[in-house]
């Protein structure tokens, strides 16, 4: 069986060598770049199976070789996996409309990274007829600017691709932009709160049927059960294992698709 073939694109020599040797220690074939034209070009000739790209890089940016790559007929269906040091905050949603598959910030845990390498590569995005990409897509509403980051890189990390907002009045036309596979809500929002939001998105057909998981620091005693009786299909009080939501959005995704 032939093994699978990584670019590592970075120009952080010490990183790359570490990278290099990680993954070829996992089994895979690694070939590297240290700058973007390089990149682009052993993309195109070699067609590795995945790329690990850095944004900063002399002459072109990571964002200039996912432009070029998605472009070119040789290389627009390889996965990509950004691994950067610029701020999240700024670069990952932008990373993931550019096109990434997964946005890991510097310093990264290895075995995560190896994680979403290994899920990518076992199972690799979905294809539509034209061959785009169609991946899980999930709307996280939350105000809590660091728990919607690591949320976001949680769900990236297990394959999904993330949109999200802060605010309630905000959701129901990112939603019917978006056509979100399930929402995380949570019900304390600038705005209004997160009943308030369930309640607008029942009034639009699209999105009624749209699972829906609340995450919330409110009392469960009072909450619980109104959150269930408004159509939430789990309820989750914060801090909240991560484990057990990524088993609640799949569990809600299974039962979506069972009804369709």
């Amino acid at each position: 069986m032939q093994r699978k073939k990584i670019l590592i694109v970075d120009d952080d020599k010490d990183l790359l060598e570490g990278l290099l040797f990680l993954f070829h220690c996992q089994g895979y074939q690694v070939v590297s770049a240290t700058e973007g034209n390089s990149a682009i070009n052993i993309a195109q000739t070699q067609h590795p199976d995945l790329i690990i790209l850095d944004l900063s890089l002399p002459w072109v940016d990571g964002y200039k070789v996912m432009e070029r790559l998605s472009s070119s007929a040789d290389a627009s269906s390889i996965p990509i996996i950004v691994l950067t040091g610029r701020d999240a905050a700024i670069n990952q949603e932008r990373a993931m409309k550019a096109g990434a598959e997964a946005f890991f910030h510097k310093p990264f845990d290895n075995d995560e990274l190896l994680a979403a390498v290994d899920k990518i590569l076992e199972e690799g995005p979905v294809k539509e007829s034209d061959g785009k990409s169609v991946l899980k897509k999930i709307l996280i509403i939350d105000d809590d600017r660091d728990l919607l980051e690591g949320l976001n890189l949680l769900f990236h990390s297990h394959g999904y691709d993330v949109v999200s907002a802060m605010d309630a009045l905000s959701v129901v036309g990112l939603a019917l932009k978006a056509n979100p596979d399930v929402i995380l809500l949570d019900l304390s929002l600038p705005g209004g709160d997160g009943y308030q939001v369930m309640e607008r998105l029942r009034l639009h057909t699209p999105l009624a049927r749209i699972p829906i998981i609340v995450l919330t620091g409110r009392n469960p005693s009072i909450n619980q059960k109104r959150a269930f009786k408004e159509g939430a299909k789990a309820f989750f009080q914060k801090p909240f294992d991560n484990s057990e939501l990524v088993a609640a959005v799949e569990e809600a995704l299974k039962e979506s698709a069972s009804h369709r």
